[in-house]
Parts: C-alpha cells; structure tokens; sequence
C-alpha cells in the first residue's frame, strides 16, 4: 500500500506541513530531481573544465535533499508507516547502468582493451569464427605440388588458383605462396589436356602447410630430354612449348608433356636461357625414344676467315656450325700473309687486318653486335699487330715514307673500341750527332703481358744518311725496356741500360706475366739474361743461349673472365691440354687430342681448338669428345705467346 493511501485512511488528520504546492513549484522540484548527463572522460572534451565533474557521492547528496523537500509536504503520521529501505535499493534501476557506464567509461584506458580481449575470446573458442578472426593477423607459407595421377612425376606450368589468384607451377610441379591467411580457401588446378582439379586448402593456426594435388591426363604423356649439344650435359629450366601447352625440365634435363593422341607428331618450341632457340618437331609417342632427345646450342656466333669462296671473306656460325653467314665478303686482293683476324677475349669486337681495295693493308673493326665494319687505321705504313686487351686493340707501325733515321719512323698506337678513339702512345725519335751522323732509335720486342705493352728502345747510328751505321755506344744514350698501360697510356721506363754496355736485345714471353730479355754485354762478351715480372726488370737464371732460344714455351690463352689459361703441351708425342690459373700454374688436364692446337675460350665454359690447322672444333671446359664448328682459313702469321685475344694461332 502507498504512502498516499495510508494517508487517506486517517480521517480527519489535519496536514502538519505547509499548504500544497503548486504546479510551478511541483515542475521544478522534479527538474532539480531528474540525473544530470554524465560528463565525458575524454581528455579532449571541453563542456567541463578538469575538476569539475560531480561525484558519485555529490549526486547522491542532491538527490537527498531533493527528497527531503518532498518529504516534507507529506503527512507526518504517514511517514512514520514507510517501512526502512536502504538508499541505493531504492534508486530506479537505470539509475544504477548510468552510475556503471559512467565508471566505465572514467575508466576506459583498462575497460576497452579488456572487454575487446574478452570478445576476441569468445569468438575464437567458436570453430565457426575462430580462424577468420586469426586470418587477420596470422599467415603462413603453403607449397602446393601438382602430379600426374597416373605418372606420379610433377607437372610443370599448371595453373593453380588460391582463392581468385593464380599461380604457375615450376620445373618441379611446385607452387609456393609465402603468405597465405589461416583457414580454408579454395584451391583449384587446370592445365590443357588434363583434368580440371578442385579442393579445399586448409591452413593450420601454427604451422606451413603442404598439399599435393593429383590431375588425370586427357592426352598422350610424351617424354623428353634436352642436353647441350657441346658438352652433353642435361640442360635445366629448358621451356618446352607444342599444341598450346608448355613444359619446363628438371635438373635431369626431362619433361613429359601431355599432347594430342591423335597426332603422329607435332611442331615444338624448345627455348632455353644461354641457348640459341630451337624450332623442330616432337614424336607424339610414351615410349621413350631418341628422336625426343634434344640437344640445344650455346647462344652465340664464332667468327673466323674462310677461303670457301675463293677469296677471303670473314664468315660466322652457331657453336655447331648451323647458320652459316658471310660477314664481310673478300674483294680478291687479299693475300695469305697480311690477312689476320682477331677477336677479343668477349668476342664483341674483331681486329681485320687485310688489304681489300688497293695495294696496301688497313686494319678494320667488326662490332660483332651489327657486323658493321669500321676502320681503324690506314696509310702508307707496315702495321705490326700486338692484339687486344679488353677493349683495346695495340698495334705499332713503321711509316714506309718516313727514313728509318728519321724520327716518328716508328709509332706505338692503341685503339679504344668503345670510344671509336684512335690514340698514338709513344713515336721515335731522332736527333744529329754531328754534322754528318744521325742517332735514331728503333722499338722492337713487342708483347702484351697483362694490362701493359713491353718493348724494348735501342739507339743506332748512320753516317751521311747512308746505310752504314750501327749501335750507339756512349754512356749518355740509355736502350730501354719500356712499358705502357694500355688503359690510360701512360709510360714508364723499367729499366735503363747504358748503350754503351748493353745492345741487341731479344724477348720472349715464357708464362702469363713472365717476359724473357736477352742482351748483349760488351764488357762480358757474351748475352746476358734478365726477366720482366711485375713491372720489374731482374737478373735470371738463364746461362746461355741454349736456354735462352731452344726451350718450348706454350701461348696461353687467357680466359674472358682473366681467371684462368688454356695452353697445350707434348706429353709422350700426344698434344695434351690444359686449364690452370691466371698464372698457367696448378695445370688440369682437359683432354688429349692429337693434331689440335689451341685457338681461344668462348665464354668461360667452352674451349676452341683447331685441328691440322684447317677446321674449328669447340669443347667443353670439363673435357669431352671435341665437336666441330667448320673448316677456316688459317693466315700464315702466327702470334706465338699472345693471349691477350683469339684466333692468332
């Protein structure tokens, strides 16, 4: 019962507080009694200063007052019959969520991140949410392998699909995909001439996951095999292309590639990096048979002269010899002994000396990247050749209308490729001794070792410029063993020697680095011996001429990447080969292959060697059966001990 209906029941009680309230007075009671909005805890809020926000306690105080106001319009006999209750009982029940949201949020650095790890919890102890939830932050690798259902062998160049995105398997029927969110996802494979494949992929919560996928064959399974036709050796990563469909091989050099049945055979592509790319035809067959063994050929053309016309024309080929080409074709003035080509040790550029359209010799360039020929140096001179170092081509003249006592007589000369940049590095000279004596010198011993030319400079005399004379012999005139740096030219004496005690020198080059030099002593009678290595100039161990001119040195070939030398020696009356350092020391042996003589490298993996000094064969570094290239025409120059380049021999 109410306090109201109570009161009622009292007959005649006469009320013991003051009269009744108003309307108005009633109106703003109640809206001094209604729960002000709870102020933001935002640290960014301004509708309250800090400080000001009320107290939970504060509340509670004018809600009381408020109260007792009330309870003091009502009847005295009526309020001794309300029954005790506690305060915070008797306060409405949205009152109490207010008072809990507004401790919530005062309190919402700890409250927020709590609630949210607690919703986290729940959802993922729910196998329904539990792995979308932790595919947002959680990925792993998934490899997926494709296999012939019938074969069991992989399949390369499939198509698998990951929810959408595709992907290509490799040589090894592999697809990896290093992140892949947890949980299922749709996975589906295809290929041509096969069966389309679907299913689920599951991946774990802690761990990569691997699946291996099997699809049946529509066509015919046809096995292959691609090798390199020089060294016989399986090739990898070879793409195989035939009816719309491809295939890469394995380590092994094998494919199978699933084609049509209804064919005998069919066109095929076979494209391989560092390989010239092969158009041919492919048995349609599962037996293993030899017409699918393919052997591919190192990209790349060898150039060399050829006599096959009747004249002499610059020719080139594949490794093998396929593609034949006549570069530059002879004009039938040619002749045997000034006609030489040679090549750089990365077959970029090729040196031609030849004489072609008159009665005396120029030295050409080819760049072999448009066979576009180009002259390097002409006029009226004999030109000597020394060969190329990298890019550089060295070379030195003697001016045939300048007098052999008159200075420039002689000129050393370097040709940057690169640049198309003609340079003279060094010329002699010449002065008067007397009214009727010229002093001259004359260069001679010519050899590249390295980055650098050495040569010697001696002096010589004439009377009345006629053709008597002979060596200088005086203290104050110095013979010389000279070198220049073929990249910058620069010049540098070695070592001096008084041309009154030293004359008649000769050189000859023994190991890569390694130059001989022999003069003759006037004080001692004889020749003596002296060795240049590392830009030194040294006595040596030689005794006599014996040593000196009758020992055997092999020319050895540098390797395009200088790393290493390809030279040849009689072992037991057999031409035996070798590869050693960029010294010619700690010698492997290659092969032994009678009436061969080495040639030059193609890149760093194949050897070229000629046999009885009319046909090119190639062969791998690792040794091997040597295979043909082509005959050639060899000049009769020979540039014993340059190896600076190829095709000298």
């Amino acid at each position: 019962m109410g306090k109201q209906e109570l009161k009622d029941t009292k007959a005649g009680a006469a009320p013991t507080s003051a009269p009744e309230l108003t309307d108005e007075e009633k109106r703003r009671i109640e809206a001094e009694l209604t729960v002000p909005n709870v102020p933001s805890t935002d640290a960014s809020s301004t509708d309250s200063p800090e400080g000001d926000e009320e107290t939970d306690d504060e509340a509670d105080s004018k809600i009381g007052k408020a109260n007792g106001t009330i309870n003091s319009a009502k009847d005295t006999e009526a309020d001794k019959l309300t029954p005790d209750v506690d305060p915070d009982q008797a306060k409405p029940h949205g009152h109490r969520l207010k008072r809990f949201f507004a401790g919530y949020w005062h309190r919402k650095k700890w409250t927020l991140p709590l609630t949210l790890l607690v919703i986290v919890g729940i959802l993922a102890a729910v196998p329904y949410t539990r792995y979308p939830i932790a595919g947002l932050v959680l990925k792993h690798r998934a490899t997926i392998t494709v296999v012939d259902a019938s074969t069991k062998k992989p399949v390369s160049s499939a198509a698998v699909d990951i929810d959408g995105q595709t992907y290509k398997t490799d040589k090894n029927g592999k697809v990896t995909v290093d992140a892949l969110k947890v949980g299922k996802h749709t996975l589906a494979v295809s290929k041509k001439y096969y069966k389309e494949g679907s299913s689920e992929l599951f991946v774990p919560l802690l761990k990569d996951t691997q699946r291996e996928v099997s699809i049946q064959a529509t066509g015919r399974q046809v096995s292959i095999v691609v090798v390199n036709k020089i060294t016989k050796a399986p090739i990898e990563d070879v793409i195989l292309k035939a009816a719309g469909t491809e295939v890469k091989t394995d380590k092994d050099g094998k494919a199978v590639i699933v084609l049509p049945a209804d064919k005998a055979d069919l066109p095929i592509t076979i494209t391989g990096n560092g390989y010239n790319q092969q158009e041919t035809k492919v048995k349609v067959t599962d037996a293993v048979v030899p017409e699918n063994t393919f052997a591919m050929v190192p990209a790349g053309k060898l150039y060399f002269l050829s006599r096959q016309s009747g004249k002499i024309d610059v020719a080139k080929t594949d490794l093998d010899g396929g593609n034949r080409q006549t570069v530059v074709y002879g004009t039938g003035k040619e002749d045997d002994k000034n006609t030489v080509l040679l090549a750089s040790r990365d077959w970029k550029y090729l040196a031609l000396l030849s004489r072609r359209d008159s009665g005396l010799p120029k030295i050409y360039l080819i760049d072999t990247s448009t066979d576009k020929m180009t002259v390097i140096d002409e006029g009226d001179a004999s030109f000597n050749l020394s060969g190329w170092s990298g890019h550089n081509f060295v070379f030195n003249i003697q001016r045939n209308n300048v007098q052999f006592f008159d200075a420039n007589r002689q000129a050393v000369k370097k040709y940057d490729a690169d640049k198309r940049q003609l340079i003279t590095v060094d010329q002699t000279t010449s002065e008067k001794a007397t009214p009727t004596t010229t002093q001259y010198q004359q260069y001679s011993n010519f050899y590249l070792v390295a980055d650098k030319l050495i040569y010697t400079t001696q002096w010589f005399y004439v009377n009345n410029g006629a053709s008597y004379g002979g060596t200088v012999s005086q203290a104050d005139r110095s013979n010389v063993v000279r070198s220049v740096s073929v990249a910058d030219g620069a010049k540098k004496d070695v070592k001096t020697f008084p041309s009154n005690q030293y004359t008649s020198f000769t050189a000859r080059l023994y190991e890569p680095g390694g130059l001989y030099i022999s003069a003759y002593s006037a004080s001692e009678s004889k020749n003596v011996y002296f060795k240049y290595e590392d830009g030194k100039v040294e006595s040596t161990s030689i005794a006599n001429d014996n040593d000196f001119y009758s020992t055997v040195y092999p020319t050895y070939l540098t390797s395009p990447d200088g790393n290493k030398t390809f030279w040849s020696e009689q072992r037991d009356g057999l031409d035996t080969f070798f590869i050693g350092d960029a010294e010619g020391k700690n010698g492997k042996q290659v092969g032994v292959w009678d009436d061969y003589k080495v040639y030059g490298w193609y890149t760093d993996a194949y050897l070229l060697v000629t046999k009885n000094n009319s046909a090119l064969y190639a062969v791998s570094v690792a040794g091997g059966e040597p295979v043909k290239v082509s005959d050639y025409h060899k000049p009769q120059l020979t540039y014993e001990g340059y190896g600076g380049g190829y095709g000298g021999l």
